[in-house]
């Protein structure tokens, strides 16, 4: 881990901060991204908004549900090809992005976050999504452009809360 995310992270802890961003947008190096999640993130208890964003990040430990103050967390950009169980530990989250990955399959288990009201999979390689994607009624904004679907899958008629799709 580098100096300057040891510095980000141990500052977040230090001075109890609710937001923590460790994104690479503008960094092209990637030796300086986050390959693996800093396994003191997970001490962070008290964050509510998480953005590792542009990273090379593959896979997410399930001490992601360690977070349960979380209510933004940004994953876009990254190597992702699947989602832990654990996320669905986070039941405050609203904002979720998991844009730019290569996800090829959402768990059932996402609709535990019931709080979710944005939900962006934007450029993975989905083509379907769970039935169970019904509960998420609190879902206003959905981006599923970019994915493989060969057509609009049916679940979205059934969340009754949704006002913006970007398909």
């Amino acid at each position: 881990m580098n100096s300057y995310l040891q510095a980000q992270i141990k500052a977040a802890k230090e001075q109890k901060l609710t937001e923590l961003d460790l994104s690479n947008f503008f960094d092209n190096n990637d030796s300086d991204k986050i390959h693996i999640i800093p396994e003191t993130i997970f001490e962070l208890e008290q964050l509510e908004k998480l953005n590792l964003s542009w990273n090379m990040i593959s896979e997410i430990p399930s001490q992601i549900g360690y977070l349960k103050k979380l209510k933004h967390l940004n994953l876009a950009g990254n190597q992702l090809t699947t989602l832990p169980e654990a996320i669905t530990k986070l039941t405050n989250l609203t904002h979720l992005n998991l844009k730019d990955n290569k996800l090829t399959t959402l768990p059932e288990a996402i609709t535990k976050l019931t709080n979710l009201t944005h939900l962006n999979l934007w450029g993975n390689q989905l083509t379907i999504l769970p039935e169970s994607m019904t509960k998420l009624t609190n879902l206003t904004q959905l981006d599923l452009a970019r994915n493989k679907f060969t057509k609009l899958p049916e679940v979205l008629d059934k969340l009754p809360n949704l006002v913006q799709i970007n398909y």
